[in-house]
Order: structure tokens, then C-alpha cells, then sequence
């Protein structure tokens, strides 16, 4: 098995993080420091060291589904004792969320201590679709629905492209629903911001066909086994 795969189903990071730590010398098979990128290892034969700590597969993983609050942080650990979404659940596992939502956001978050299922739900390639509720200050243009089909200019070399449906709109204000299958940096801030908007509320509806049902903010449940085989079998 390649050495960054192995991390991840560990649940140390990511594949592609798992590289930059490889490369950093921060690895080590045996005793014996690694920074080759695709390095083989054995499982059950190999002692694998992340800065001097042995990891290991765990014999099960763990997968919950958390409505996220507000003002809480999508990280594993802030290093200005903020409140974490992993503060919110009981578990002695080290897991982490799968991608980030912003503080200010609220709605459906993944915590999980699969880093292999992780990669695969947060690489665009696999375009894993993510539904927001928006609600804007300012008024939507009449075109919006086919700007973001054509593709919205956000700053990037690529446009930001997703699936606009209005709810409502006032005067001065709206609110819409926004599929998305990209997890860029602020991205549908940075959509409405083009379309001359400003997101005052943003809530994920639905995340790799999940949603949060009747989970109230702050509550969390793990998901059951059709649940886990409908996200890996995505990819």
C-alpha cells in the first residue's frame, strides 16, 4: 500500500497532506526517516512513525453527521481555544471534519476518522454536490439563474459553476438555493458578492446527499451502514 494512503486510512490526514509530510521528513518506516513520495509499505510487517508516534489502522472507523452551530470552528484543534465542531462530539477517536464550513455558517458537516473517504468526498475531480440556503441582501439580477449556469466569475482562472434556484425575492433582499460541486475557499460569498449581493445567512442543506433531518444545531448522530456504503460507493 502507498505510504499516503496508508496515513489516511490511519486517519493522520489526507492523501495529498500526507505527501507534504512525507516530503517534510516527518515520517519514518522502522525507525528509518522516508521522504520519497510513492513509498510502499506493509501494514502488517511495518512500524509507521508521524513525529516520533506510531499510527495504525483502526480496527473500525467512525462517521457522524453534526448541524453545525454558528460560531463554531470547522477544524480539528484552533490555536486560540475556540470551540470546535470535534469539541461537539463525544468520542475518545482523533476525527476531523470533512472539509471546512465557515463560523458564521450553519447546516449538515461530516466528522469522520476515514481519511481515505475524506479525500474522495473533498477532491473536486469527484464533484461531490453541496446545496446551500441563502439568504442575500440585495436584489438578485433576472439573469442569475443563467449566469451561474454558464459560470460566474470569481477570480479564478476557472468560473464558478452550480445550479440556482430562487425562493424569494424583496426589494433589496432574497433568498435562493445553490448546488455547488466544488469546495472552493468562500466560494458562494465570493458567487453572490459577483451577482452584487451580500450573503447575510448561509446554511448547507445537503452535503453528498445528506441532510441534517431533525437534528437541531449543535446535535450530531453517526450514520448507519447504507449511509457510509452510498458515500464511498461515489467514488
Amino acid at each position: 500500500m502507498r505510504l499516503n494512503k496508508y496515513l489516511a486510512r490511519c486517519g493522520v490526514t489526507s492523501r495529498r497532506k500526507a505527501d507534504d509530510l512525507i516530503a517534510a521528513g516527518r515520517v519514518a518506516l522502522d525507525g528509518q526517516t522516508v521522504t520519497e513520495l510513492g513509498t510502499k509499505v506493509n501494514p502488517e510487517s511495518t512500524t509507521v512513525t508521524v513525529d516520533g508516534a506510531e499510527v495504525s489502522l483502526p480496527q473500525q472507523y467512525e462517521y457522524y453527521l453534526l448541524h453545525k452551530p454558528q460560531d463554531i470552528i470547522s477544524t480539528a484543534d484552533d490555536p486560540h481555544d475556540r470551540k470546535t465542531v470535534v469539541d461537539l462530539i463525544d468520542t475518545e477517536r482523533r476525527i476531523y471534519p470533512v472539509g471546512r464550513l465557515d463560523a458564521d455558517t450553519t447546516g449538515v458537516l461530516l466528522l469522520t476518522d476515514d481519511g481515505e473517504l475524506t479525500n474522495q468526498l473533498t477532491h473536486p475531480s469527484n464533484e461531490v454536490s453541496r446545496t446551500y440556503e441563502v439568504i442575500c441582501e440585495g436584489a438578485l439580477p433576472d439573469n442569475a439563474v443563467e449566469q451561474l449556469h454558464t459560470g460566474v466569475d470569481i477570480g479564478e482562472e476557472l468560473p464558478a459553476q452550480g445550479d440556482l434556484g430562487i425562493l424569494w425575492t424583496e426589494e433589496n433582499k432574497g433568498a435562493a438555493h445553490l448546488t455547488l460541486r466544488a469546495g472552493r475557499y468562500h466560494e458562494v460569498k465570493r458567487i453572490f458578492a459577483s451577482l452584487g449581493c451580500q450573503v447575510e445567512r448561509l446554511h448547507r442543506v445537503k452535503f453528498a446527499g445528506l441532510t441534517c433531518g431533525n437534528l437541531a444545531q449543535g446535535e450530531y448522530r453517526t450514520l448507519d451502514s447504507d449511509e457510509i456504503h452510498q458515500l464511498k460507493s461515489r467514488g
